[in-house]
């Protein structure tokens, strides 16, 4: 399997309600860093523009779980 094939599968059953460990993808201050970036955009951004905003400290895969878990609340 690909690595892309895999991250594909955990997004895909996080969103769906799995619980993973999110520490073995991103700490505290990461999601916060990533949080905070979207407020200043605003809204929903797109993740390219998250992605440049962050001068792309973060890889997409990074990226979309941390807004998976900010839209679940958690």
């Amino acid at each position: 399997l690909a690595l892309s094939t895999v991250k594909s599968h955990l997004e895909r059953a996080y969103t769906k309600g799995l619980d993973l460990r999110m520490h073995d993808f991103l700490s505290d201050s990461q999601l916060a860093e990533i949080a905070a970036a979207r407020a200043q955009l605003g809204g929903a951004p797109a993740l390219r523009d998250l992605f440049d905003h962050l001068r792309e400290k973060y890889d997409y895969f990074q990226l979309r779980l941390a807004g998976i878990k900010q839209q679940r609340g958690r």
